[in-house]
């Protein structure tokens, strides 16, 4: 199967104050943490959509696999048009796609092997039964996205598409992302505690 993925990495970081996608963690960026473990798991092709900083981030990666696509609207549109920038980016080169947000990047990769074993046209990992990222959709299901002009975005989009399966993990990363300083703060602790964890 080909396995694609769309981060979503167009925002302007308002509420963080800071340039979310160049963050530190623990020694490696969020963006960079969040597409090499999609990498590691064979995830190809990888579309990351910009925003605020286009020059930056691709320059950042520009030594990975990927490939950036652009949001010029980017202060005037919501997540929903950028994941569907990438979705078209996509369209027609994989089976499944991959979808999620560049400030939610500490997902491990057995979580992305469980869900990329899963047969449901759409599913995303849990822990303690709360719903995380990413989300992975059947392709078939791209042109539902695209052609979605109702309320609520991207959470709007994904129920219009049926329903959602949730394959409960032992990882607690998937449920956190970067929104604010105190998520990151959040964020950067739990990456340090599993990284000490791992080494013991």
């Amino acid at each position: 199967m080909r396995i694609g993925a769309v981060v979503a990495a167009a925002g302007l970081s308002s509420r963080m104050g800071a340039f979310k996608p160049l963050l530190d963690l623990d020694g490696e960026t969020l963006i960079r943490r969040g597409v090499n473990t999609l990498l590691r798991v064979g995830v190809e092709p990888l579309v990351v959509v910009t925003g605020r900083g286009a020059a930056q981030i691709a320059a950042h990666l520009a030594d990975l696999p990927v490939e950036t696509v652009h949001n010029p609207d980017y202060a005037e549109t919501q997540m929903l048009d950028s994941i569907k920038l990438g979705l078209s980016a996509l369209r027609d080169r994989v089976d499944r796609v991959l979808i999620l947000p560049g400030d939610a990047p500490v997902f491990s990769e057995a979580s992305v092997r469980l869900l990329l074993a899963r047969e449901e046209d759409m599913c995303c990992p849990s822990f303690g039964g709360k719903k995380g990222h990413p989300v992975s959709i059947r392709a078939g299901l791209i042109p539902k996205i695209l052609a979605y002009t109702g309320e609520g975005g991207l959470a709007g989009a994904m129920k219009s598409l049926g329903t959602l399966t949730l394959v409960e993990t032992d990882d607690a990363g998937i449920l956190l992302d970067a929104d604010t300083p105190e998520d990151y703060a959040k964020m950067l602790s739990y990456v340090r505690e599993t990284k000490c964890a791992r080494s013991t």
